[in-house]
């Protein structure tokens, strides 16, 4: 990984596929990919950097006719007091006389905001009457808890465990918040803590409502809600201490005086045994009691977290997921890409009008956004102090239990999705514990992207957040600025059957410093770069202005980051030949020898996978569940073969013939130009194989969902480990990195492996005479927790590794062994080189459409021409990266036609 790239990183938590943009048709088209770039809005600066410098208690500087802020990139006019805007080209005045210092003064001597170190920069902003927030505002924790225990399992206590981990839980919680306990099963069990009773609403308390949802969210049973809990109908209060909630102790301020009778509450939660794997669970009323509740009964800017635990699926409207009635069994990938899981349309577009309310939109308007695929959530701002709250959905089960369903709801609100086979391990316990830490979060964050001329904002890809309307449509004076900064044009990586919000802005309930975008834009180019003239831009601003309630602090602030970056013509005009007229002409020899090297040169490889990954996983997930997987390797493969066809990145021979015009023939003269590609085929070739992100011929739609969530938010290093893991070898209390091959596995006895996922970190102990471990098929959690001698030395090491690094999640520990039925969590990963010495023969296909992708055939199905494709895992490396010299040998440009 290049050096350089790190620094721009770790400078303001940015990172481009390409940082050179393109300035012609034919260049953007070369890249083979959208232009976009990695962002963690709340990135820390490493201990070696300056830290990212605060402007103090001001608002920060605006240009009066773009409304973007001020960065070191502006030009200063000392003569006539302005300054140039680098975004609109327009001049505005000085805030004050003795802004900028003279000419010559030192460079410490100039505002913090010209600074170079600026380019990342942090305001705390005044407060505003409109905007205030009550100072104690207490944070806000409901426990949703399915109390249904299996009686397999009554002998193992279960439901026990579970109880002490929430106990422990409410221990942990900040002094003074607010607690909340509703529990459910076929009904849905609302406490009051001052009472200790608990109102009951049964699965048939919305009967009359149609399936379509449309009367769920109509006022009449929001006021059913409210008479049966004895709450007043009434606007949402200031002071947390009026609200209904609090008044009605269905919220309960976690005090010395309060806290017994929470804990006791906690306490005396039982279970209601059940011999069905499918019992009758009103899982979908009691996300809608609880979401009405909270943005209905509760106070003004309530920030909070929703922690709902579920033992099985939905069984009863609303949010059905399995109706067991009709003797349904719950839906595969499959059923759901042939259109034959019933329930999933409808129930998903519930849980997600629950996820918008959630995001402070109101009832209403939350069932309009969802009802159709017209509607779109940029239709409708969120009020400013209306409750946010984000909803972790935690899974203790063997079977789904409708997380795909269900996933709206915590990737939107900015919550998080955890499976577990059972809440009876410390796993559990130790993810639910850092889940509802204040500290690790932001909130209330709006985040608004600008950008300078011939550069538009294309779109944004991330697993949560509410896209807002964008900045220019709230404001008349930049209306028309609209269409000119936000690209409307779709590609091939957008789904036909996926809303499209066109917009610049976006909103979420809560950041970690760990959370990263994926942003992706447009720019402008001309025709061919004989068109290209001195007047074109060269040079392109990227503003991200992120505005957030620093919880801790108890105020407002404003981070802005500022990017600049060059475009390909800047590159063109280093040495033009000036003409009488006053113009310039572009040597189009030379430069366009050194425009290709630069653009190279720009080129950041794990950026464009981890961007790529992005892009095709957005593209399958539509409203309607997941498009065919199998398309995705197809088309990752046409991207990378005309990628590396386009940049020479694998090539055997080399044209030494200089007159050749071709300027990637010429440069591979000159440059090392496989360099600049080298990480490409191998990342790509985890990609394809991954059985957490691509290949999920072995997963159900609620793993998918699961990874999914979590790799879109993932910060740049943990998504290579995901996409390509790390493989460890110890031996003698010392773990060294080896390479992924199957060659690990001819190691002597006793031997160790280990395997970091992120996800998961596999144990893998390569058996001898005397070196074998009692396991159990697949739960070995109790020797995670009391480890035998030979486990003691590779957990501290895992212990040491996690304590390098910072991690979005905790991984789960898997411990196998040779021949063990978990050894796939290793094997599967592995790359088998073994697999080098059998013959291979490779082809290109063309389907109807003239779309060429690869197909790898071993020599025995060569024979039989009906056989199946290889699978990926079958693939050795080397296989892989012979098949794409031999593709990108035969490729055409009019394959993509």
């Amino acid at each position: 990984m290049s050096s350089r790239f790190m620094q721009i990183e770790d400078s303001d938590g940015v990172r481009f596929n390409w940082n050179l943009f393109p300035s012609t048709r034919l260049e953007a088209s070369r890249l083979s990919t959208p232009l976009g770039c990695l962002y963690q809005p709340l990135h820390k600066r490493s201990e070696v950097s300056q830290p990212i410098p605060c402007a103090g208690n001001v608002h920060p500087i605006s240009c009066g006719s773009c409304g973007n802020l001020i960065s070191p990139h502006i030009k200063v006019d000392r003569v006539n007091k302005k300054w140039w805007c680098p975004f609109c080209e327009k001049l505005s005045f000085w805030p004050t006389v003795d802004w900028v210092p003279e000419a010559k003064a030192a460079t410490s001597e100039w505002p913090i905001e010209l600074q170079q170190t600026s380019s990342t920069i942090e305001y705390q902003l005044p407060e505003e009457i409109s905007e205030k927030v009550q100072e104690d505002l207490p944070f806000a924790y409901l426990f949703v808890v399915d109390v249904y225990e299996h009686v397999d399992n009554a002998g193992d206590s279960t439901f026990k465990k579970l109880v002490e981990s929430l106990l422990e839980t409410v221990e942990s919680l900040p002094k003074n918040s607010l607690v909340g306990l509703i529990s459910y099963e076929e009904s849905v069990n609302i406490l009051n803590f001052g009472s200790g009773w608990y109102t009951s609403f049964p699965k048939d308390f919305l009967n009359g409502t149609s399936k379509s949802y449309k009367s769920l969210f109509d006022r009449e049973w929001v006021l059913q809600i409210f008479r049966r809990l004895n709450l007043r109908e009434d606007s949402l209060p200031y002071d947390f201490r009026q609200s209904e909630l609090v008044r009605q102790n269905i919220l309960m301020e976690l005090n010395d005086t309060n806290k017994p009778k929470i804990i006791e509450a906690f306490k005396s939660l039982k279970p209601r045994f059940t011999n069905s794997y499918k019992a009758s669970r009103s899982s979908g009323l009691a996300h809608f009691i609880t979401s009405v509740l909270l943005a209905q009964a509760s106070y003004k800017n309530l920030l909070g977290k929703v922690i709902f635990l579920s033992s099985g699926p939905c069984t009863n409207y609303p949010g059905l997921i399995v109706n067991p009635d009709l003797k349904e069994t719950i839906r595969s990938h499959k059923d759901v890409q042939d259109l034959n899981a019933p329930h999933f349309s409808s129930s998903s577009r519930f849980y997600e009008a629950i996820s918008y309310i959630a995001c402070g939109q109101s009832v209403e308007k939350s069932y309009l956004i969802t009802r159709s695929s017209s509607t779109k959530s940029t239709e409708y701002d969120i009020p400013g102090t209306a409750p946010q709250w984000s909803i972790d959905l935690y899974s203790g089960s063997l079977d789904q239990v409708g997380m795909y369903e269900m996933k709206s709801l915590a990737e939107k609100t900015m919550g998080r999705i955890f499976l577990y086979e059972t809440f009876d391990n410390s796993h559990f316990k130790r993810s639910l514990l850092s889940s509802v830490k204040v500290d690790n979060y932001w909130y209330k964050n709006t985040l608004t992207v600008m950008t300078s001329k011939d550069l538009k904002l294309s779109r944004m890809i991330f697993s949560g957040g509410y896209s807002l309307p964008s900045s220019y449509s709230k404001t008349h004076q930049l209306y028309s600025s609209h269409n000119e900064k936000i690209s409307d044009s779709l590609s091939g990586f957008d789904s036909a059957l996926t809303k499209k919000n066109f917009t610049n802005r976006w909103h979420f309930n809560a950041l970690t410093a760990l959370d990263t975008l994926s942003v992706f834009f447009e720019m402008n180019t001309a025709r061919s770069s004989r068109e290209l003239n001195d007047k074109g831009t060269t040079e392109v601003y990227i503003q991200f202005q992120l505005k957030y309630w620093d919880f801790k602090e108890r105020n407002w602030k404003m981070r802005v980051t500022t990017i600049k970056r060059p475009t390909s013509l800047s590159v063109l005009l280093r040495n033009p030949i000036p003409l009488s007229n006053g113009t310039t002409k572009i040597v189009h020899s030379q430069s366009e020898i050194v425009k290709e090297h630069e653009l190279l040169m720009s080129f950041d490889q794990e950026c464009w996978v981890l961007l790529l990954a992005r892009l095709l996983i957005n593209k399958i997930d539509t409203t309607l569940g997941y498009e065919k997987f199998d398309d995705l390797v197809k088309l990752m493969d046409k991207i990378v073969i005309k990628l590396l066809y386009n940049f020479g990145g694998l090539s055997l021979k080399v044209n030494h013939n200089i007159q050749d015009s071709n300027p990637y023939s010429r440069l591979q003269q000159i440059y090392e130009v496989n360099e600049h590609f080298r990480f490409v085929p191998s990342l790509v070739y985890n990609l394809r194989k991954n059985a957490n992100l691509i290949n999920v011929f072995n997963s159900s739609p609620d793993e998918t969902a699961y990874y999914h969530s979590w790799f879109l938010r993932l910060s740049h290093l943990s998504s290579i480990t995901v996409i390509q893991p790390k493989l460890y070898k110890f031996n003698d209390a010392d773990a060294i990195e080896i390479p992924l091959d199957t060659s690990c596995m001819e190691y002597p006895g006793g031997t160790i492996i280990i395997l970091d996922t992120k996800f998961t970190i596999t144990i893998f102990l390569i058996t001898g005479e005397n070196s074998k471990m009692n396991l159990h098929p697949s739960n070995n959690d109790d020797l995670v927790d009391s480890p035998p001698e030979i486990l003691k030395a590779p957990l501290q090491f895992i212990t040491t590794l996690l304590q390098k690094e910072e991690r979005e999640l905790e991984p789960k520990i898997i411990l196998s062994q040779t021949n063990h039925s978990q050894a796939r969590f290793l094997i599967s990963r592995l790359d088998p080189i073994n697999k080098d010495k059998e013959p291979q023969q490779i082809e290109v296909e063309h389907s109807s459409n003239h779309k060429s992708f690869l197909k790898f055939f071993s020599k025995s199905e060569r024979r039989n021409p009906k056989s199946n494709v290889i699978m990926t895992e079958e693939q050795s490396l080397k296989q892989y990266y012979d098949g794409l010299i031999k593709s990108i040998g035969v490729y055409r440009i009019e394959d993509e036609n």
